[in-house]
């Protein structure tokens, strides 16, 4: 499980990760200024496409009574302050009731939590960070479920693994 550290998010709240304890989450890990299609872009398009398959699924009663919730933590908390986050979030198409863009400490934004899921990043010059890409779900307790690397991940597999006993 997940220690319950403390975060703020999109909007400048303070929130923990133990906010999440009864849903599956989705986490993807980004930086705003990321300039590789293939990483942060690709993630949020990711977490995109399976916010609204979930939405679909929740309009024609097929979500189980589950919830899945989707969270971004940036690797570039200096930059990416909420107001900044709220911006990325919002172009890539987030909603907010059930997607948080989340900042933090610095030493818990590049180590602390990316550790957890066996992601590195390194800064590698100004507005630039190298890093693993990596996508995980989590089940109501905080438990990894699943993780993909480079963005190996499909909707569907996300929201038949959620709704599956």
């Amino acid at each position: 499980p997940i220690p319950p550290f403390t975060l703020t998010d999109q909007d400048g709240k303070k929130f923990s990760l133990e906010r999440y304890q009864n849903d599956y989450l989705m986490i993807g890990f980004v930086f705003s200024r990321c300039p590789m299609p293939k990483a942060c872009p690709l993630t949020m398009k990711k977490l995109r496409q399976t916010q609204d398959l979930w939405a679909k699924r929740i309009a024609s009663k097929q979500s189980a009574g589950k919830t899945l919730r989707f969270l971004a933590l940036t690797f570039d908390p200096d930059f990416d302050t909420p107001p900044v986050l709220k911006k990325y979030g919002e172009s890539h198409g987030a909603n907010f009731k059930q997607w948080t863009l989340a900042t933090g400490p610095p030493k818990l934004m590049n180590d602390a939590l990316p550790s957890l899921f066996s992601v590195l990043a390194l800064p590698v010059g100004p507005a630039n960070i190298r890093h693993t890409v990596k996508i995980a779900l989590l089940k109501p307790g905080l438990e990894l479920l699943k993780d993909w690397r480079d963005n190996k991940v499909e909707p569907q597999e996300v929201t038949d693994l959620v709704v599956s006993p």
